[in-house]
């Protein structure tokens, strides 16, 4: 089945659940992979850990699809699988990280060299010396553009926690920037944040992703959430009601051997 830029992630989606539409999947993973490499790559520190990262949370968002409950977005319900495998992914090889981070060289400015493209460059090094608490919440809601309730969704956190991390981090990105002699006002540090886009993912990644969903399994066959949910609901009734007519017999055997009544089988 053709895809179009009309098509939403759910939409999307529903058709890799429903249709085993491989090419669906493949097209929402894609439009939003970006995003996802930029992520990894923040978490990990890592080109290379970063593009396993990805492959990794490709595999399960394959794996987990059917638990997508639509409680959040298709997009930051994605991108939380691939913090939650970047951040188990580093703490598991935290030593290694420590002294890679910042071994690979900085890629080249992709700006002419104007007063704002410096600037955009000085505030990308200001975003390196932050806490990763204080960073992820700041790229994620002024590079990627997500909302503070699914900010809070992809770092698994509370929305409050989401705000607050993201209003400390602003004020130390600011301060970071004066000690590099750069003064920049709110308004001002926020237009930049703006303007600033997330890293674009290597182009032999996007293949590799393909790849892993092309030669994955088809999830099992579904009419519909409601259907799903309609027929756990009909065997757990089913459950009571015999649960209901077990104990009623039972009752009604240990009365009539009280009586010393016979109690005829019929068969």
């Amino acid at each position: 089945m053709t895809t179009t830029v009309a098509d939403t992630d759910e939409d999307l989606l529903s058709r890799y659940l429903h249709d085993h539409d491989r090419m669906a999947l493949d097209t929402l993973f894609r439009r939003h992979l970006d995003a996802a490499y930029s992520l990894a790559k923040r978490i990990t520190g890592s080109a290379a850990d970063a593009e396993d990262a990805i492959q990794v949370a490709c595999m399960q968002v394959i794996a987990k699809a059917q638990q997508f409950r639509g409680e959040a977005s298709v997009r930051s319900w994605i991108l939380s699988i691939v913090a939650h495998v970047s951040t188990s992914h580093i703490r598991s090889e935290s030593r290694r990280h420590i002294r890679e981070r910042g071994s690979e060289p900085p890629p080249p400015p992709s700006e002419p060299p104007d007063a704002d493209g410096e600037l955009k460059r000085v505030i990308q090094r200001a975003l390196e010396e932050l806490p990763q608490h204080e960073r992820l919440p700041v790229e994620l809601h002024y590079l990627n553009a997500l909302p503070f309730k699914e900010v809070a969704t992809v770092l698994r956190i509370s929305e409050g926690t989401a705000r607050s991390q993201t209003h400390r981090g602003l004020d130390r990105l600011r301060d970071i920037l004066g000690r590099m002699g750069k003064t920049v006002g709110a308004a001002g540090l926020l237009s930049v944040l703006a303007s600033v886009t997330a890293e674009a993912a290597p182009t032999d990644l996007a293949l590799r992703v393909s790849q892993v969903i092309a030669t994955s399994a088809p999830p099992p066959v579904i009419s519909s959430g409601h259907d799903a949910v309609a027929g756990t609901s009909a065997w757990k009734s089913w459950v009571i009601v015999g649960a209901f007519a077990i104990g009623g017999l039972a009752t009604w055997l240990i009365a009539d051997a009280a009586q010393g009544s016979p109690t005829t089988v019929v068969s």
